[in-house]
């Protein structure tokens, strides 16, 4: 494997691979606006290190050998529009080969959607664009500058009928009242896997 990625540039956002050939994943996505990065996505196959791994401070490396390196499990390490996870956490080779599906070249909204990532790793469905976060609230939470809307959160659900359910009927009319007045017609969710994690 070379150490140089090369750049794809696919609409106006450039994206950098390292290696998907061989299921090994590093993808900075950036606004198709600014140009800033809009999400960050690695899977580390059993037994390397993170690509920008030299570039970490010595305390970071000494934490990631000790507690992650050594699993012999895939890792995944993901910085998205409103968070990430950190070091990374451990996955399976089914969920690796999914993203690996997912971040192939040339990236789409369709594609990255299959990842499962909460937010698209920054993708608007309607634009086939990433976006950072800046441009996701442009016009107020979770809007793309093209007025777009999706949930950046990962424990939302547009299945109001199922959140009741699960909440014994506290979520009362009002409230949905009240997010249909606020957004009325400018809601076009972005999926339709239930949950914002696709779980």
């Amino acid at each position: 494997m070379s150490n140089k990625a090369p750049v794809v540039t696919t609409q106006s956002a450039v994206f950098i691979m390292s290696d998907v050939a061989n299921d090994r994943v590093v993808a900075r996505i950036l606004c198709a606006e600014c140009g800033k990065r809009a999400a960050f996505v690695e899977s580390v196959p059993p037994g390397l290190r993170p690509h920008d791994f030299p570039t970490w401070s010595e305390d970071n490396r000494c934490i990631y050998e000790q507690h992650y390196g050594a699993s012999g499990k895939w890792h995944f390490i993901f910085e998205g529009i409103g968070g990430g996870n950190g070091f990374g956490d451990d996955i399976g080779t089914e969920a690796a080969e999914r993203i690996a599906r997912g971040f192939a070249d040339p990236l789409t909204y369709t594609k990255v959607h299959t990842a499962g990532l909460y937010d698209d790793a920054g993708f608007c469905q309607r634009c086939d664009a990433p976006y950072c976060y800046a441009h996701w609230h442009e016009f107020g939470e979770g809007f793309c500058p093209r007025g777009h809307w999706k949930s950046l959160d990962p424990h939302w659900s547009p299945d109001w009928a199922a959140l009741a359910r699960r909440c014994s009927g506290r979520i009362q009319q009002p409230l949905r009242c009240f997010h249909q007045r606020q957004l009325g017609d400018r809601i076009t969710h972005e999926g339709d896997r239930g949950g914002a994690n696709g779980f």
